[in-house]
Parts: C-alpha cells; structure tokens; sequence
C-alpha cells in the first residue's frame, strides 16, 4: 500500500498520478506485497531540516530514504520506510538536465524505493545493480531517463 502526502503547496505542482504508477511499479518490482511505504512531497526546508538531523548535512537534497521494516501489529502488515522528495530540488535538476518535473519526480520516487528495497550506490559494483534497476523500472514507465542509466 502506498501512503502518498501532498503538501498543499505542492499539490498543482506536481503529477500526483505520475508520482503513484512509479511508486507502484517500483514496489511490485522489488518489495514483497502486503507492504507498505510513504511518500511525502515537500520542499527545501522541510528536507533540508531532515537531512541536517538524520544525516548531519546542513542543505537541501532531491530525495531522502528512512527504512522503517517494521510490522504493524493491528493490521499485519510490514512498513517498509518513508521517501522524502523536494520538489524545489527536483525542479533544479529538470531545468538544468533538460527534462520535465514530472520525468524527474518519477526518477526519485524509483531512486528512493530502490533504497528502502536495499540497494546503494556507495561502490561502483553497488551503483551498477541499483542503476540497471532504477533503468528497468524507469523503461517500464516510458520514461527517457532510463536510457541515462543503462551502461555498456
């Protein structure tokens, strides 16, 4: 189940529809069913604010990934974790890669589930398994952005 929060500022902005089929392909894709994960589209500060706390980095980021794996006692089912995007952020790396805010929220959306799924980008062998997925993914929903990820 896919737990999608809209900051109300935000709402017009983005494509909410886009934003569910990535999400949903990428958890169909690589996390076991009867889960759930939340999204909350927000902006700079709100992320900046996260990223100061969780990770001790004092600026802005496009997504963050916080793993939960816990079960809900009431219903059963596992909450995989939450994905945090910026939109003022992801808005940036549009404009300046060349690409629609809609092509560049289903990328982070991918690029967070990815995350919570386990995969990493610290080591290039760890970086070539998430990109290959985060491309395939990405191919499945039509989106130019998967042909940067695909590699030799």
């Amino acid at each position: 189940m896919l737990l999608l929060q809209i900051r109300p500022y935000y709402r017009k902005k983005v494509d909410r529809q886009a934003i569910i089929v990535a999400a949903e392909q990428a958890m169909s894709d690589n996390l076991p069913p009867n889960v759930t994960v939340g999204i909350v589209i927000t902006g700079d500060a709100e992320i900046h604010a996260l990223n100061r706390v969780y990770r001790q980095l004092d600026r802005s980021t496009d997504v963050l990934s916080f793993n939960q794996n816990v079960i809900d006692p009431e219903t059963g089912m596992g909450y995989v974790g939450d994905i945090i995007i910026s939109v003022p952020h992801a808005s940036k790396q549009a404009v300046k890669e060349n690409h629609t805010l809609t092509q560049e929220m289903e990328l982070l959306v991918v690029h967070g589930m990815l995350h919570l799924a386990g995969f990493d980008h610290h080591t290039p062998a760890d970086e070539k398994k998430m990109w290959i997925s985060q491309a395939a993914i990405l191919k499945k929903l039509g989106n130019p952005l998967a042909d940067k990820f695909i590699t030799g």
